[in-house]
């Protein structure tokens, strides 16, 4: 199914958008300078913003009638921005500033490089996007991935070493983090595809086809169709295998290592944590539902369809 493109009456023409760049409290310092060094450069942007916020109230409070908020950073960034304009009731269209780590939901929208987002906040149009809602408490939205088991683990885990470094904190976290998980299971619409006490290295529900630096994994997804990918790999070779090959999710299997299929409605439970676009929460025994073409990213306009 082709994109959707999200018009909206209430998005300024090229040429007068104005913009907040929103940035995590959290981020490196170097993301900072980059910033700055992006804003120097272009003499485009005399009427943007920018806000360093720790909290989505934080970012939701920051928000002013006709601004775009740009998300600066990477997809843990983006999800924090969404969160805000759904909090805020605002029009639901946001740019992105890929300065993060992985960057996957601005690769998989053609904004993968600052050169390309800088085109799309300049003349884009927002591109339709479904976001999984979820009944988690700390983890309410996501807009790329939201998983357990292997993801999770090591996420949680990098988050805890991260004061050592980040080459340090990555390899230990990657060490500890390959034991299979018990208690995971996954309902996608009806469908078990991993059951309550089974053991699995990952369960994920993927929305965008990339994983970090743009890596295509999901050839068949589509962030805008209003379906999304269920993934269970039982063992780590199956989940290598995966990442390094790619899946078409749009092939059911139902059984062995690789258990896949498309959804829109899923209940996840787990007693181990979860990553959600690249954050992590503890886990939890929750709902989550897909909402269709429920935010707007301005995407290049050669990445759009006519």
């Amino acid at each position: 199914m082709p994109h959707a493109s999200l018009e909206s009456d209430d998005l300024p023409a090229a040429g007068s958008r104005r913009f907040l760049f929103l940035l995590a409290a959290a981020s490196p310092a170097s993301a900072h300078r980059r910033l700055q060094a992006v804003l120097e450069r272009a003499a485009l942007w005399p009427q943007a913003r920018v806000a360093i916020v720790a909290a989505v109230a934080e970012a939701a409070r920051q928000l002013r009638p006709g601004e775009i908020p740009v998300a600066v950073g990477g997809d843990g960034t983006a999800n924090l921005v969404a969160r805000a304009l759904r909090e805020a009731g605002a029009v639901p269209v946001m740019g992105l500033l890929p300065l993060g780590t992985g960057n996957a939901l601005a690769h998989a929208l053609g904004a993968g490089r600052v050169d390309t987002a800088l085109e799309a906040l300049r003349a884009g149009r927002p591109q339709a996007i479904d976001v999984m809602v979820t009944a988690h408490p700390l983890a309410p939205l996501a807009l790329a991935t939201l998983s357990a088991g292997f993801e999770g683990n090591y996420l949680m885990r990098y988050a805890g070493l991260r004061g050592r470094g980040r080459v340090q904190a990555g390899l230990r976290a990657l060490r500890s983090a390959f034991a299979r998980s018990g208690g995971i299971a996954l309902t996608v619409d009806g469908t078990v595809l991993s059951g309550e006490g089974e053991r699995v290295f990952s369960a994920g529900l993927y929305n965008i086809p990339c994983y970090a630096g743009g890596h295509t994994v999901w050839p068949a997804a589509d962030p805008g169709d209003g379906e999304a990918e269920a993934v269970v790999c039982t063992t780590a070779l199956a989940y290598w295998r995966t990442l390094a090959l790619g899946l078409r999710t749009d092939r059911p299997g139902a059984r062995g290592s690789r258990r896949f299929c498309r959804w829109r409605t899923a209940h996840l439970e787990c007693a181990s944590p979860i990553q959600f676009d690249g954050e992590s929460a503890n886990g939890g025994n929750f709902d989550v539902r897909l909402e269709p073409s429920a935010l707007g990213i301005l995407a290049p306009a050669r990445h759009l369809p006519d």
